[in-house]
């Protein structure tokens, strides 16, 4: 092989390398933006607003007022409670401020 043939092959092995390094390159950039979305994601569902919890369910009262646990006021003032509170929640019109995208 002459002195040209050598120059060729080496020309062409780095070519090669560049594209095996650029590849490398690409690869970690998608594998970093992967986990930066994951974050954000994990982030936005941390931060979402999931409304006022109540302490308790009706099916629950009425477990606690079935074993003796509750007396029928106590009852009917925790089951009146819920009942405002879903009401309220039903008539509250959804809130329209823009905030960040749920799916990412």
């Amino acid at each position: 092989m002459g002195r040209r043939g050598w120059i060729g092959h080496l020309a062409a092995a780095d070519d090669y390398t560049k594209v095996i390094v650029w590849s490398l390159v690409l690869i970690g950039v998608i594998i970093i933006l992967f986990v930066a979305a994951a974050w954000v994601k994990r982030w936005a569902a941390r931060n979402a607003d999931t409304g006022p919890v109540s302490g308790f369910s009706l099916s629950e009262l009425r477990r606690l007022h079935q074993s003796g646990q509750l007396s029928q006021e106590e009852f009917e003032r925790a089951k009146e409670k819920i009942v405002q509170s879903a009401r309220a929640l039903s008539t509250k019109p959804p809130d329209k401020t823009p905030g960040p995208p749920r799916d990412l």
